[in-house]
């Protein structure tokens, strides 16, 4: 039987962890979890089996995974401390929002 025609959880296998991932002590990686270059799991971290980490993400302490999730490259999960509400359109510290450049001129429908 080829692998493509099994279920999701007859495919897991052991735990792939790339070479230059960091996995802090603690983790629970279930198995079949793959870990994809530089991405980085904080010890407090329970990732379910199947699932998929990219290159590049990050998983902070108290992100429970279930089983066959795919997290994207560079990807950051995370979990809010208690008491500070998520308020809608925050932005990270020194985020800012990408301004168009003024010496670009934008397209306008119906203006050849």
């Amino acid at each position: 039987m080829s692998g493509d025609s099994l279920a999701p959880e007859e495919r897991r296998g052991p735990v792939e962890v790339h070479s230059t991932a960091i996995v802090r002590p603690g983790a629970v990686l279930e198995p079949g979890v793959r870990v994809g270059s530089y991405a980085v799991i904080a010890g407090d971290v329970v990732v379910g089996p199947g699932t998929q980490i990219g290159p590049h993400a990050v998983i902070e302490d108290g992100v429970r995974i279930g089983a066959d999730n795919e997290i994207s490259t560079g990807a950051t999960l995370g979990v809010l401390p208690p008491g500070l509400p998520l308020q809608r359109g925050a932005q990270p510290a020194g985020h800012r929002r990408p301004q168009p450049d003024p010496g670009v001129r934008q397209h306008q429908p119906g203006h050849g």
